[in-house]
Order: structure tokens, then C-alpha cells, then sequence
């Protein structure tokens, strides 16, 4: 079977090979955090407008390595085991993990001087997001202070160094680590007094100050018609490479009170989700 490989969104189909006709295909969702917390629950509604309902028409099972490595490993030995018709994984590290044991993998994934780049190592594809974001930066005369945080002890210490560096604002690279503990981030960003940049709404409903990412929406639907066309037999590598056509932003005002900043009526109304 041929393999194609895109990045540009959170999603992933990793379908195993041979692809076995059912009537009832199984389907697994592989996270390598916790799906939970996150809107799973569009991926579900997408399969389901396609007919796959879950215990009727189709057999979901969703997975959560709760952000452990060695869990991780332990999931796909069973998925592999287990040889599900298609497997959505959710997040880098989980197709890593696919790639690794050898399962076919198809890629679904106020104006300042100064900004501090926080990031975890759990995600491969970060070391390269912080590059781009400086280049980005020089291009415009910013300057980046850029800190690893490799535990949830760091961050105190990182967001010190961050002040130290004169940073006026932050951004996060999300992964497992932020993801899981977004409400501390946000907390330490609020009594840092540095407005933060995040991935995704939740960690924005939980205190950040703004969210700009692809929809999770857009994404799930996109993996939920991946899955459906290769489950009806299309071969994964004749799949289009496809990027996020939807962005969203979400804007907490509450946070942004807590700053003293004033939002734009221009931003607010380009917002997809304010929360006051």
C-alpha cells in the first residue's frame, strides 16, 4: 500500500493494511493526551453524518494515553493487535507512535517588542514552530525570547526568565504538557502580566487571553471523510493533500480586563468566540 504524508492540522488516519470490508466497520481514536478534554465530541457528530454511529452502524473506540509515553506505546501494541478498519489519531506524538510500529500512517495536523515563545519537546514538529515564529518575528523587528519547559515545575522559572527578558507578551506551542495543564499556564501568564497567545479555545475558556488555530470543527469533519472514503474502499494513497481552510479565533475578555487592555471593536467582531 502506498503511503502519503501532509501536515497541516491536528488530525491523522492511520489506516492498517489490508482494509477489510464490514458491515459494521471498527473505528479507533488514538490521543496521545486526553480526548476528553477536547471537543471529541464533533469527531463523533462528523462520523455519524456519515452513517457511522457509533454501537449501530459502526464500533468507535476512543483512546487516551493521558499524555504517557509508555501508555501510548501500550495502545498501539493493542490497536496493532487489534487491527481496527481505520484509526484517527489525534496530536503528533500518537502517529509517531503508529509510524514507529509500523502502521501506515496518512497526516490529516497588542502590537510588542518583545514575545516569549514557551514550548515543550513533546511535540516533534515544535523545535521547527519556534523557528518559523522567529523568523517570523525578525521579518517584522520583534524580538523572541524562546524557553523549553520539559515539566510543569518549569514554568515558574520560565515565565520569571521571560520577564527578566523584558517580554511583553507570550505564546504557547501547545502539546500534551500545556494542553493538560492550560488553567496553571494561564494563571502564571495572568500574574506574569504577560497576555498570552494559545492553540486552541479551551486553553482560552481557561484563562488565556486569545486563541488562532485551524477549527477543530473543519478538522474532525475532514478526518471523519477521510475515514469514510477509505472504509467504502478508496485507497490512502490516492487521498488529496489537503490544508485548513478555517481559522478561528476566540478572544476571553474577562482575561483581557484582568491586563487593563481594551479589545478593538475591529477584533471583536472578526472573533468567533468571546468570552466575557
Amino acid at each position: 500500500m502506498r503511503r502519503r504524508e501532509f501536515v497541516g492540522g491536528l488530525l491523522i488516519l492511520s489506516v492498517p493494511d489490508p482494509i477489510r470490508a464490514q458491515a459494521r466497520p471498527r473505528i479507533a481514536i488514538l490521543h496521545s493526551g486526553y480526548p476528553n478534554r477536547t471537543p471529541i465530541n464533533l469527531l463523533f457528530d462528523a462520523l455519524q453524518r456519515l452513517g457511522y454511529v457509533d454501537g449501530n452502524t459502526a464500533a468507535i473506540e476512543v483512546l487516551g494515553a493521558e499524555g504517557n509515553s509508555e501508555r501510548l506505546k501500550a495502545l498501539v501494541a493493542y490497536l496493532k493487535a487489534q487491527k481496527p478498519d481505520v484509526i484517527i489519531a489525534i496530536t503528533s506524538p500518537a502517529v509517531l507512535a503508529l509510524k514507529q510500529a509500523q502502521i501506515p500512517a496518512l497526516d490529516a495536523v497588542p502590537p510588542a517588542r518583545r514575545i516569549a515563545v514557551l514550548w515543550s519537546g513533546g511535540f516533534a514538529e515544535n523545535p521547527l514552530m519556534v523557528q518559523g515564529i522567529s523568523q517570523s518575528a525578525s521579518i517584522r523587528g520583534m524580538e523572541v525570547f524562546a524557553r523549553e519547559v520539559q515539566r510543569l515545575e518549569d514554568l515558574a522559572a520560565a515565565f520569571a526568565e521571560a520577564r527578566q527578558a523584558g517580554a511583553q507578551a507570550a505564546i504557547f506551542i501547545t502539546d500534551n504538557l500545556m494542553f493538560g495543564h492550560r488553567k496553571e499556564v494561564a494563571q502564571f501568564a495572568i500574574a506574569n502580566h504577560l497576555p498570552s497567545l494559545h492553540s486552541f479555545p479551551p486553553e482560552v475558556q481557561d484563562g488565556g487571553l486569545m486563541s488562532y488555530g485551524p477549527s477543530l470543527g473543519e478538522n474532525y469533519e475532514r478526518a471523519a471523510a477521510f475515514a469514510d472514503r477509505i472504509l467504502k474502499g478508496t485507497p490512502p494513497g490516492e487521498l488529496p493533500v489537503e490544508q485548513p481552510t478555517k481559522f478561528e479565533l476566540v478572544l476571553n475578555l474577562k482575561t483581557a480586563k484582568t491586563f487593563g487592555l481594551t479589545i478593538p471593536p475591529s477584533l471583536l467582531a472578526r472573533a468567533d468566540e468571546v468570552i466575557e
